[in-house]
């Protein structure tokens, strides 16, 4: 059985007979620097108090300036992460694998049944960085993504972790 990587973040827990895994999404840094912000932030405080108090819209207009530059720092710092990918959290029973995502406080689930499932596999990318959980239903709909953008020794692990909750072996087809 493969092992997970060391620096994975991926947790596994048994809740009763269900096994829950969990994949956090990326973190995010797309840019950004305190430094840079506290500098445009006094700026902007400062020189919009001096356009004020003097009557000169030049100061004015650099000190709304300096704020927008820091404004647009802080979206590239904090405000990304927003949007990024949140954790994919698998649920497998005995019976049925469950896909929960979303916002904890509104999490959307689908869910399959065992006998519903005609293959689980991981493809990986032609370069080898990333790779994908595919689930493939007996109805014969496209392959359903699971997990996508994650390292390939951990979808392999995660793949192997469910093959053994239904007792199929690696690469078999679910019966």
């Amino acid at each position: 059985m493969q092992e997970l990587p060391p620096q994975s973040r991926i947790s596994c827990r048994l809740e009763g007979h269900t096994l829950a895994i969990t994949v956090p999404g990326p973190s995010v840094n797309a840019g950004g620097n305190w430094g840079i912000i506290a500098i445009f932030a006094f700026l902007a405080v400062s020189c919009t108090t001096q356009g004020l108090l003097t009557g000169e819209r030049g100061w004015t207009v650099v000190g709304l300036v300096s704020a927008l530059i820091s404004g647009w720092q802080l979206y590239a710092m904090r405000g990304a992460a927003f949007h990024a990918a949140k954790a994919v959290k698998l649920e497998i029973s005995p019976e049925f694998i469950s896909l929960v995502t979303g916002p904890s406080n509104a999490p959307q689930r689908q869910r399959w049944a065992k006998a519903d499932v005609a293959d689980l596999r991981t493809e990986t990318s032609a370069d080898a960085s990333s790779a994908e959980l595919l689930l493939q239903l007996r109805n014969g709909q496209p392959a359903i993504s699971l997990v996508s953008g994650s390292d390939p020794a951990e979808l392999i692990w995660i793949s192997e972790q469910i093959h053994r909750k239904w007792n199929l072996s690696v690469g078999q087809p679910s019966k």
